[in-house]
């Protein structure tokens, strides 16, 4: 039966974009170009329109630029992004006059742009175009298509990111638990190794690998595999306040809703759990955590909500809990008191007073967890002489401001991870997006630390001075300066080196280096304290036999630099020093060294590379007011291959 004809409701732009922003989408570049000149804009609204023919659609804002350029080149290519191209989607979404700078593109069939580096492409022929609205609908026949693995990029209520299988949540779950149980063994070194154990596919069990090293369960490194990290006592209190949120509002919206029948439900979840303890002593630590666990799982389940409960489920609060109360049976009879008054709350269906009980009883957890680890305390030490209370290292570097070059992985990511440990406010520094400086400082905001990310060149007076800028409008004035950006690209000998290739190396790796002592270095002065470290190299120490002359010149010139400016600055309060690392581990040294990582090795002293935690500690040092009578030197961290 048909709906007789009746008046049709407006809707407005914003509810509409409100209500379509639901809709999950997969992320392509649209390029073309005409006369020789490349055009790309960022699209989402894309999809197969048909098999026979290969058809695509592609829906484009008319007013773009690369739209009137399609129109006039006949045809389009979609470059379907892959997971972690985020900064291409950008890119190629913001107005630009050159939208493809430092992106790799080949050119296909039809002799328009193709990203190299993109998860899929499809070059099509323009059939038909189709005005609607704002936008074009475009209707190409597909030439060509290439494809190879990996995971697409999604976007989802304005934010990117990854589609995630329910394998890999499985897989996910199960090695955190591995990690968290204490079960992880020199048995468990690679990703072929944990899914046999696990009878998990090693795809998701890669993944699954990738996540915990961001979490910061795991690290790896190409000599050891994956190893399990220390516990850190704050993932557990982040997970307690998380599943505080989540009940509280399950409470806001469902309580008095809920029947009989359900709340009898949490009240024997509760009996369960308090039965054991007796007063202030668990009887069955794993068993008290676990009937905790079921307690307030069965408060999120009131929402009768699946996507609510496989969150909190993901929390894995069980191990987490148990783990932090290693080593004692005490417990605390106000947790247990507060979670019965909860109970109270919620069988009488008072939701204001349920609230109030469950946010009390999470912020009493988070403090039970600091009492037991020792976390967020600072130690005193008593001087026999005076007296006086000195303060610990922790808490004399509260204060400090940090900018730290070369910060997105290696030595750098290392090194701000570790001054923010100690409560330095970093402002981690990367070339540009998509460089690992993003996961670093999410990694330091996660663990309770302050920093932000900055993007430039080193090499470049402005970007230099924008980067001291952001640091001083996010934290204050700058007190520490770690330069630890620089590189090269291949061995070369200086017979075969260009001009453009050593001037480029010594402007990555010295005149980085001066930029950066120029711009922080008169605050510093001028407030009589600070710490400057420059990474130099174990090849501007002693001659190596794989590295490029320009690369070796650069690195000495930094040690000689470093000096200089110590003599200039020595009665100021300000030290500036230099360490000279052999080769460490790194996803670039990995990958340039291939081959012949083996060799490497083998004729390294320590039979083995070094680990970026391993620098860092140098470094971290030299920044500490500890090292305040060091000045002028170079630290040789290369596990005894340079004595000098």
């Amino acid at each position: 039966m048909r709906r007789a004809p009746g008046p049709v409701a407006d809707i407005d732009g914003a509810t509409f974009r409100s209500v379509v922003g639901h809709l999950a989408s997969g992320v392509t570049v649209i390029t073309c170009a005409v006369g020789g000149t490349p055009h790309g804009m960022t699209a989402s609204s894309v999809t197969s329109l048909s098999a026979d023919p290969p058809m695509m659609l592609a829906c484009v804002n008319r007013s773009a630029p690369t739209s009137v350029a399609i129109r006039a080149a006949g045809g389009f290519v979609v470059n379907v992004l892959r997971a972690g191209q985020e900064h291409l989607a950008r890119q190629f979404a913001r107005p630009s006059d050159n939208k493809f700078a430092g992106v790799a593109t080949t050119y296909g069939a039809l002799s328009m742009p193709v990203l190299r580096e993109a998860l899929a492409c499809l070059e099509c022929e323009v059939c038909e175009y189709v005005d609607a609205g704002t936008h074009t609908v475009l209707l190409g026949r597909v030439v060509d298509a290439s494809a190879s693995d990996g995971e697409p990029l999604a976007y989802f209520r304005g934010s990117f990111g990854r589609l995630q299988r329910s394998s890999e949540v499985a897989a996910y779950l199960a090695v955190r638990r591995l990690v968290l149980d204490g079960a992880w063994g020199e048995n468990l070194r690679d990703d072929e190794l944990v899914a046999a154990t696990l009878g998990l596919d090693r795809r998701s069990v890669s993944q699954a690998l990738k996540q915990l090293i961001s979490d910061g369960l795991l690290t790896w490194s190409a000599q050891r595999g994956y190893q399990s990290c220390p516990f850190d006592p704050r993932a557990t209190q982040k997970a307690v306040s998380a599943r505080g949120v989540l009940e509280a509002g399950v409470i806001a919206v469902a309580l008095a809703g809920v029947g009989d029948r359900e709340l009898r439900t949490v009240a024997r979840k509760f009996v369960r759990m308090d039965d054991l303890h007796s007063e202030d002593v668990l009887v069955d630590v794993d068993g008290f955590f676990s009937a905790n666990v079921d307690f307030h799982r069965s408060i999120v389940e009131l929402a009768s909500n699946p996507v609510i409960t496989s969150a909190l489920d993901r929390l894995d609060l069980g191990p987490l809990l148990a783990r932090t109360q290693a080593g004692t049976t005490r417990c605390s009879g106000e947790l247990i008191e507060v979670q019965r008054d909860l109970l109270k709350a919620l069988l009488g269906r008072d939701v204001d007073a349920a609230i109030e009980y469950v946010l009390a009883y999470a912020a009493m957890a988070v403090d039970r967890t600091r009492e037991l680890s020792g976390a967020d305390r600072f130690s005193l030490v008593r001087t026999l002489k005076s007296g006086q209370v000195k303060m610990s290292y922790s808490e004399r570097w509260l204060d400090k401001v940090a900018v730290v070059t070369g910060s997105g992985s290696g030595i750098g990511a290392a090194t701000a991870k570790w001054l923010a440990r100690n409560g330095v406010s970093v402002l981690a520094a990367t070339y540009g997006p998509n460089e690992g400086g993003e996961e670093v400082v999410q990694h330091i905001v996660e663990s309770g630390g302050k920093a932000v990310i900055a993007f430039g060149d080193v090499a470049k007076e402005s970007d230099v001075e924008g980067v001291f800028e952001v640091a001083r409008s996010s934290f204050g004035p700058v007190d520490i300066l770690v330069q630890a950006a620089g590189g090269m690209s291949k061995v070369s000998r200086i017979t075969d080196m260009s001009t453009d290739e050593w001037d480029r190396l010594q402007a990555v790796n010295l005149r980085s280096a001066f930029l950066g002592i120029r711009a922080g270095l008169p605050s510093m002065i001028e407030r009589g304290w600070g710490r400057i470290v420059t990474v130099s190299s174990e090849a501007g120490r002693v001659p190596v036999r794989v590295t490029s002359p320009a690369y070796a010149a650069a690195k000495a010139g930094v040690v000689g630099l470093t000096k200089h400016v110590a003599r200039e600055v020595a009665a100021t309060g300000v030290t500036i020093n230099a360490t000279a690392p052999s080769v460490t581990v790194s996803p670039r040294v990995l990958a340039g060294y291939g081959e012949r990582l083996e060799s490497v090795m083998k004729e390294h002293p320590a039979q083995r590379l070094a680990e970026p935690e391993e620098q860092a500690a140098a470094i971290v040092f030299l920044c500490s007011p500890e090292a305040s009578y060091i000045n002028g030197a170079c630290i040789d961290v290369t596990g005894g291959a340079v004595n000098i």
